[in-house]
């Protein structure tokens, strides 16, 4: 009875816990997002519809889309999509794209795709012929 009241009491309380997490977390958010964001749908209310949907759709994200993402779409990947892939589309792919494919679809499928089956073509013509001749025969 007193096990079963202890795991009772400790699943009540990991419960609060886990329910009491989001709260800090959502007084973290920046009060002044919360507030330029309901300003701007008000603003948004008060213009025309045209006027409102360029002020809502490019004021608003442009905290989220354009600046922000400034950093991680327009910095960063400016080293990691036109500099580095620079490096790993343009000239590591040229070995591995051009290169190395030149060496494994041209040379080696010219190997095992023309001469081998040319090999065992021949190889298995006589047969042929030779079943031929007693078939003939």
């Amino acid at each position: 009875m007193k096990v079963a009241t202890i795991c009772t009491l400790l699943l009540v309380l990991v419960i609060s816990i886990a329910l009491a997490i989001p709260a800090p977390l959502r007084a973290a958010y920046p009060q002044h997002v919360r507030q330029n964001s309901q300003s701007k749908v008000e603003a948004v209310e008060k213009v025309d519809a045209q006027r409102g949907e360029y002020y809502y759709y490019y004021e608003t994200p442009t905290y989220y889309y354009y600046e922000t993402p400034t950093y991680y779409y327009y910095e960063t990947p400016t080293y990691y999509y036109y500099e580095t892939p620079t490096y790993y589309y343009y000239e590591t792919p040229t070995y591995y794209y051009y290169e190395t494919p030149t060496y494994y679809y041209y040379e080696s499928p010219t190997y095992y795709y023309y001469e081998t089956p040319e090999y065992y073509y021949r190889q298995q013509q006589p047969q042929v012929n030779v079943e031929q001749v007693e078939a003939s025969s």
